[in-house]
């Protein structure tokens, strides 16, 4: 729910980064390969026998592949001798691992292949991948190819890349900078400040993520000493998958302790609750509710409140009921939209009759706000009451536009004659009857400073 085209993005590139990392093995082992295919067909490997001597390379073949097929693939290709392949065997053998119909297979062919990808044969291995790949069989080899292109040539591998056009150039530029980074942090970093072109803000973080596979305080210096803090929140992110990839989660919540910098704080407890929801779901709630208090927990915060509301709005409303703080607003707006939503709008009548008995306050006001915006379009008057009932005078407003803009959608007569004699100043009217690309929709669900609409996170309004 974060920045989701974003986190994709650099998903793909560390998904990339670590797939090519299956044709490591080889740097060590190529004579293994030799051994095993001059004497004869492989026998398994039993677990456990000790390490065998220089002449049973039998045995030592389970270390490289357990499949005869793939032996054999090797030694057609000359990836046993340690000559450099040429751009016409590149293009053959590249065309045969992406025709292997098994995708396990197919990869670790074409991960050892991106290990002799030199500036002679680059071009040919990406010719092929663009005649036989698309979408996501696209995306699964092209980031392996970008980044090993971006560790030989990487010059060369921005320009050709560059030429695809789409998503393939955007995703396959910014895993080659990765591959760049981390072979050689000062040219990345030089090319990077020259460049000019489109999405020089998501670049800067498959930068950081090539920088911090080499050095990580290169990296974090790097990072900070960016200007913009939605860049700074991004690089945190960034950077503590990194670590939870090489430390694990303690090591990067260590590290989050250490900070300072409010964006960089965002970005790194963002990702450590993301990490937990997902590997240690039972404590990922007692994690956020420590620090439930502080700004940089905001979303996080409204994230764990619209999860437990789905799952179970008693827990939900536990939940937000345990907190105390500004995040709290905003918390309660997440649980009653997912309890306005429940069983297609069936319990929405519960949850109105919940807020009705809420105190006033902020709390109530972040509630009522969402129940104004849900009722909008099928029942406009009720909308209007509930919007009217907000006790804070921004936030009332801000939620009396949002309804009269859905009621001149779905009634644009009676809208218009509602808007008319509602009171609201001719600022507010005209932001309800602006189109819809001239709007500058605010959200704000959870009451100022929550930022963000309400019920959903970081996600658009619903």
């Amino acid at each position: 729910m974060k920045k989701p085209v974003l986190l994709l993005n650099l998903s793909w590139v560390v998904i990339a980064a670590g797939t090519f990392y299956a044709g490591v093995v080889w740097r060590e082992g190529r004579s293994v390969v030799s051994e095993v295919t001059a004497v004869g067909p492989r026998v398994p490997v039993t677990p456990g026998l000790p390490k065998m001597g220089a002449g049973e390379g039998l045995v030592k073949a389970g270390t490289v592949s357990r499949d005869d097929d793939v032996l054999d693939f090797f030694k057609r290709y000359g990836l046993d001798g340690g000559t450099p392949l040429t751009a016409d065997t590149m293009t053959r053998a590249v065309t045969e691992a992406l025709r292997e119909t098994n995708p396990i297979k197919s990869q670790m062919l074409f991960a050892r292949l991106m290990e002799e990808l030199t500036p002679e044969n680059a071009q040919s291995a990406l010719t092929m991948l663009r005649e036989n790949t698309a979408g996501w069989e696209s995306m699964r080899y092209m980031g392996m190819l970008a980044y090993a292109w971006g560790g030989v040539d990487p010059k060369a591998a921005m320009e050709q890349l560059q030429q695809g056009g789409g998503r393939d150039t955007r995703m396959g530029q910014a895993s080659a900078l990765t591959g760049w980074a981390a072979q050689d942090p000062k040219g990345a970093v030089a090319w990077l400040a020259a460049y000019e072109g489109e999405g020089k803000e998501w670049m800067s973080q498959s930068l950081i993520s090539g920088l911090a596979k080499s050095d990580f305080d290169t990296a974090f210096k790097y990072a900070t000493a960016m200007e913009e803090g939605g860049d700074k929140t991004r690089a945190a992110e960034t950077l503590s998958r990194e670590l939870i990839r090489t430390g694990g989660i303690d090591k990067a919540r260590e590290w989050f302790a250490s900070l300072t910098d409010a964006n960089m704080k965002d970005g790194a407890f963002g990702t450590l609750t993301d990490q937990l929801r997902r590997s240690d779901p039972d404590k990922v709630a007692d994690f956020v509710r420590q620090h439930a208090t502080q700004p940089y927990a905001r979303d996080a915060v409204a994230n764990m409140a619209e999860e437990l509301g789905r799952k179970d709005v008693q827990e939900g409303l536990k939940f937000v009921n345990g907190l105390t703080g500004p995040n709290q607003p905003r918390a309660y707006a997440e649980v009653v939209g997912e309890w306005m939503d429940r069983n297609e709008g069936a319990d929405s009548v519960q949850a109105s009759e919940y807020v009705t008995r809420m105190p006033a306050g902020e709390n109530r006001d972040a509630a009522a706000s969402v129940i104004a915006r849900r009722m909008a379009g099928e029942d406009p008057a009720a909308a209007i009451a509930w919007a009217s009932s907000i006790g804070g005078a921004e936030q009332r407003q801000e939620a009396m536009v949002e309804v009269g803009r859905r009621y001149l959608r779905s009634d644009p007569v009676n809208g218009a004659a509602w808007l008319a004699q509602s009171g609201l100043s001719p600022e507010a009217q005209q932001q309800v009857t602006a189109p819809r690309e001239e709007r500058n929709w605010r959200g704000g669900g959870g009451g100022p400073p929550a930022g963000g609409p309400p019920g959903g996170g970081r996600r658009g309004p619903r």
